[in-house]
């Protein structure tokens, strides 16, 4: 009896387990094959912990080093921005463990007060890469990514570059699936900033943080995550370049605190005050997470910009370009220029009209639609130097801006755009670029030798002189970042 019994429990048992495995094979099936999971963490930190270099294909490869050039030429003219000696100021007076650089004005501070100091860096020019979704990624990324080497005391350039494109991908993907530039977002005035997860993730893949404890960085990162702010950019303050100062400390902070067993949200996007539920509470696509996660790279569509100015405006100011290139257009032969946007791209860069008509700081002069479109048709460009007082006075560019009528259409997709311009004879020239075929994006890529030049233009505006000699060294180090033995060798090139 006791045998039939003993044979009964073992079936039971033998049932049980093939149940669970049938389970949980279902589970991990789903996740790779991109249908919604029960938690997409549950695939996120796995891809974040177990990813190696080796399993990224040789065009992510390449565009991170694109990536990490440009952001590094980006902090480097950012680094004599308006606010920034003040900020550096600030951190400097708090003192503490001479742990990690500040770039470009030297001296060793805390980790997290480093990143603090860097962030603002970054942003100020507004012309780090951007993503259809996702918009600011590596304004985000790198200001964490570079103390924390210095925490860790030795990073090579494989693990720099794996770092960053996980947490390249985790933004891209996190604004897809929160369909941030959507209808919602445009109402509820949330602007998709993810930088605290993402720079959260590239610092624990930095320092090999385990899953456990990945988790709860993330967990942690959460907490401290905000998508509350587009009043700054309705402002244009320089509040816009400042909270990259909290985001880039946050991530570093996030880490060590999960390292001493701090513990973090668990169900960050299904739980019931997860993220998709506070932050983004219309129809997101939480599938879009983990879909194809470790073989369709999201953050391939994370574009270079090419102008010194919101990725809103980009469309027109590429469209114009083209007008006076292509159909050899006569400033004086313009009668009107016509610009229609997304509703959620006309109230960041078209409103309040009387105050994009009429830049005073560089803040205003990024976010003037109208300032940008009329810069681009006189000089060809769009860059930080247009953004001086002289230049904000420009007779030519101030004749021109009138004649700029931009609308909202709400039938356009996120940063799309239809630029119609009207000559005095009647002819009409009109273009309709979506995001994807700007100059920089995905349909449109940059060149080696277009994010060089673009590295080089920079250079003017360093905090610091850097040397001829330094300057061949960063960009020779970033074609070859995998050959990179110590991502030391890069943070000296940029330390007074």
């Amino acid at each position: 009896m006791k045998i039939i019994l003993f044979k009964k429990r073992l079936c039971l048992l033998a049932a049980t387990i093939l149940l669970y495995t049938i389970i949980f094979g279902t589970i991990v099936s789903t996740a790779a094959e991109g249908q919604q999971i029960a938690e997409p963490m549950e695939a996120i930190c796995p891809f974040v912990v177990n990813t190696k270099y080796e399993d990224l294909p040789p065009v992510v490869v390449d565009h991170v080093k694109k990536l990490i050039l440009d952001t590094i030429g980006i902090t480097i003219a950012g680094s004599s921005q308006e606010a920034i000696p003040q900020i550096v100021d600030l951190v400097k007076s708090w003192g503490g463990a001479k742990q990690s650089t500040i770039l470009l004005y030297g001296g060793k501070v805390p980790a997290p007060n480093a990143a603090f100091a860097i962030g603002p860096m970054t942003r100020a020019l507004d012309m780090g890469d951007t993503h259809p979704q996702a918009a600011h990624v590596s304004e985000y990324i790198f200001p964490a990514m570079i103390p924390a080497v210095e925490m860790k005391g030795k990073v090579n350039g494989k693990e720099f570059i794996t770092a960053y494109a996980l947490a390249q991908e985790l933004g891209c993907r996190l604004g897809n699936a929160t369909q941030s530039m959507g209808k919602g977002s445009r109402l509820n005035g949330r602007h998709p900033h993810f930088g605290t997860l993402e720079a959260t993730a590239a610092v624990a893949k930095l320092l090999g943080l385990n899953l456990a404890t990945t988790q709860n960085a993330l967990g942690i990162a959460y907490h401290l995550t905000t998508a509350i702010d587009m009043q700054m950019y309705v402002e244009a303050n320089l509040m816009i370049r400042g909270h990259h100062a909290f985001i880039a400390q946050d991530a570093i902070n996030a880490v060590l605190l999960a390292q001493r067993g701090v513990t973090g949200a668990q169900k960050v996007f299904s739980g019931k005050y997860g993220m998709f539920a506070v932050h983004f509470p219309w129809e997101p696509k939480p599938n879009l997470l983990t879909i194809g996660l470790n073989k369709d790279w999201e953050m391939l569509h994370n574009a270079i910009k090419l102008y010194a100015s919101c990725r809103y405006t980009h469309g027109p100011i590429d469209a114009v370009i083209s007008f006076v290139k292509d159909k050899k257009l006569r400033l004086s032969d313009i009668t009107e220029i016509s610009i229609e946007v997304d509703p959620g791209g006309y109230v960041t860069v078209c409103e309040p009209r009387d105050k994009r008509m009429d830049p005073k700081t560089v803040m205003e002069g990024q976010f003037s639609l109208p300032y940008v479109v009329a810069t681009a048709l006189v000089k060809g460009k769009v860059y930080v130097d247009d953004y001086t007082q002289e230049e904000l006075k420009n007779k030519a560019v101030r004749t021109l801006m009138p004649l700029v009528k931009c609308s909202p259409n709400d039938s356009l997709a996120p940063f799309e755009t239809v630029t119609t311009i009207t000559l005095k004879d009647g002819v009409v020239h009109k273009k309709r670029l979506n995001i994807e075929e700007v100059k920089g994006a995905f349909l449109n890529q940059l060149s080696w030798d277009e994010v060089v030049h673009k590295f080089n233009m920079s250079l003017p505006m360093s905090a610091f002189k850097i040397p001829e000699a330094s300057i061949k060294q960063l960009i020779e180090k970033c074609k070859n970042l995998e050959n990179v033995n110590n991502m030391d060798e890069i943070i000296k090139l940029l330390t007074p």
